[in-house]
């Protein structure tokens, strides 16, 4: 028979460990955005029409 106590113990570990899963899988997807982000930045630099304004613009609207 396991205790209240301890079953909540248990949930607590699991929902910690979901939580952690769902931050890493949620850092994975906006790492992948913003790898395109500065890759588009980096394209306009070259371009010579990437500014510090646009990079600004650009990251303004996404949050």
């Amino acid at each position: 028979m396991v205790s209240p106590m301890m079953h909540s113990l248990f949930v607590v570990k699991d929902l910690r460990f979901l939580l952690h899963l769902v931050i890493q899988f949620a850092g994975l997807i906006l790492y992948r955005k913003l790898e395109h982000e500065i890759h588009d930045v980096q394209k306009g630099f070259r371009h010579g029409r990437g500014t510090r304004d646009h990079i600004f613009m650009r990251f303004s609207f996404h949050t």
